[in-house]
């Protein structure tokens, strides 16, 4: 396994800088957010990959993340098949997205049974065609807030080329089984977000599990998800890929938030 990270905790900074500077702090793996790739050209791309080679660095994927993307199928599924031709242009097999968000008024069962199925069953035979896997991020706020809806949207797209971007952080928070899932869907893991829970059980006590401020996002390390467990698991079911740190820990820097990350990851790999 390699540690990486997501690029969109680097705001506007430009994606050469970033690359360059993943380089220099021997981070292999970048999961790029599509903002930050800018022009979709090939000859953009091409440059691209240039910056990544000099660098020492590859693309873990892309990332498509928008929770809107049911709203309109069909521009839903025009987008996500653009992003599916930038992992082709830029050499890795792993889209990065989300189910999207439940439209207005319907459940997210309904929404798996429609709006997911009419975006994501052409989506991944698109991608089948182009060598290319997608990952959904197992954000509470989209469809897969529950392994129920997991097994739901695997059902009904049944395609061997849809999966998970495991994120262990979003589970441990709602007491789901974080380690017992990744057996679970072990084959269907296609990438992995590193980003930790921090569970605030003095103030738990006092608001309950519907009350605001008891948990928030860290760095790996520093919450409460057994990252030494978490990855051998991982390995258990055969996952060798990228441990892709999403920092959302407000308490550090960027740079500083990866670093330490890395490092801390970096014992158990």
């Amino acid at each position: 396994m390699e540690v990486g990270f997501l690029t969109a905790c680097m705001g506007k900074d430009r994606l050469e800088d970033i690359i360059a500077w993943a380089g220099a702090s021997g981070i292999k793996r970048l999961e790029v957010a599509r903002h930050h790739l800018g022009e979709d050209t090939p000859k953009h791309d091409a440059a691209i990959r240039k910056a990544l080679d000099k660098a020492g660095v590859k693309l873990s994927s892309v990332a498509a993340y928008d929770g809107g993307i049911l709203n309109d199928p069909a521009k839903g599924l025009k987008d996500l098949k653009g992003a599916i031709d930038r992992c082709v242009r830029l050499g890795t097999d792993v889209c990065c997205a989300l189910a999207g968000i439940a439209p207005g008024g319907m459940s997210r069962e309904d929404a798996i049974d429609g709006p997911f199925k009419k975006v994501f069953a052409p989506a991944c035979d698109y991608a089948s065609r182009k060598g290319v896997k997608i990952a959904l991020e197992n954000w509470f706020a989209t469809l897969l807030m529950q392994f129920e809806q997991w097994d739901r949207v695997l059902a009904r797209v049944p395609a061997e080329n849809l999966g998970f971007n495991y994120d262990p952080s979003h589970l441990a928070w709602q007491c789901i089984d974080y380690l017992g899932g990744v057996e679970t869907y072990g084959k269907r893991i296609f990438h992995t977000h590193a980003k930790d829970t921090e569970i605030r059980r003095n103030i738990l006590r006092k608001v309950g599990i519907n009350g605001p401020g008891w948990w928030r996002y860290c760095i790996p390390g520093q919450g409460r998800v057994r990252w030494g467990e978490y990855i051998s698991r991982l390995r258990r079911v055969g996952y060798h890929g990228v441990l892709s740190i999403e920092h959302e820990d407000s308490f550090l820097a960027p740079r500083e938030g990866v670093l330490l990350g890395k490092k801390y990851l970096e014992q158990f790999i």
